[in-house]
């Protein structure tokens, strides 16, 4: 029979195995838990250190990481006329100057909008996609329905990461655009489209290095990086 002596050394013991029990279940929830939007993570790469959030669309089933100092608004924030699910990330700073990309008016901006990728998600895989718009009269094989890679045409395929398709580039004196058509789950096409800067090309003056010294401008290698990070991040969560 027990005494009261060793009744009452057991119920210590049980209480301390409980709250063990406990708090290592809370460890392991917490570290299995994905980080939460606005949250952030550091990340050091190409001898620059950003502190990163993450974007999560549990719709479409795929997150990504992009620098906190840039700015990320969804289609419930963006005035569209289409019904896909967008998204845009941008970042400017103030500098009133011409726009170098509007030579027919000359028009006059407030801002230098040094970064800005847009993405679209729409129903459909990839191929069908660029044949359905008729993207730039890119040829199909007729055997494996793939677009024909034509030399010097712009148009080639694209992988990083978990993101594979095709990308194309068109543009004039330093004002264009970087277009991906890219593979997401459920037959869907994400289409990015990554703005070329024109205040940074050297057919409009910019080897005056007028923008270089302004307070938080984003240069074109940093953007480069940001671009890579942004895309080498992309993960599916279905």
């Amino acid at each position: 029979m027990k005494t009261n002596t060793q009744k009452g050394s057991v119920i210590p013991a049980v209480i301390a195995i409980v709250v063990l029990l406990i708090l290592g279940g809370i460890y392991m929830v917490e570290k299995n838990k994905d980080t939460g939007p606005g949250e952030m993570i550091r990340n050091e790469a190409n001898g620059l250190t950003t502190d990163l959030k993450i974007h999560t669309d549990n719709k479409n089933g795929f997150k990504f990481n992009y620098p906190n100092e840039l700015t990320l608004t969804t289609s419930d924030e963006i005035s569209q006329t289409t019904r896909n699910d967008i998204f845009s990330i941008t970042h400017s700073v103030p500098f009133k100057h011409t726009d170098p990309c509007n030579m027919k008016d000359w028009t006059s901006l407030d801002n230098i909008t040094d970064f800005h990728l847009k993405g679209e998600i729409k129903d459909g895989r990839v191929e069908n996609i660029i044949r359905d718009a008729n993207y730039y009269g890119v040829k199909f094989d007729p055997n494996t329905n793939k677009p024909i890679i034509e030399k010097n045409s712009g148009f080639k395929e694209f992988n990083t990461g978990n993101l594979s398709g095709y990308t194309y580039s068109m543009g004039v004196e330093g004002c264009g655009v970087d277009i991906y058509f890219l593979s997401l789950n459920g037959n869907k096409t994400l289409i990015l489209q990554n703005y070329w800067i024109g205040e940074f090309a050297a057919v409009n003056n910019y080897k005056e290095r007028q923008y270089d010294n302004l307070p938080g401008i984003i240069l074109p290698q940093k953007r480069n990086i940001f671009t890579d990070k942004i895309l080498s991040s992309f993960e599916f969560t279905n």
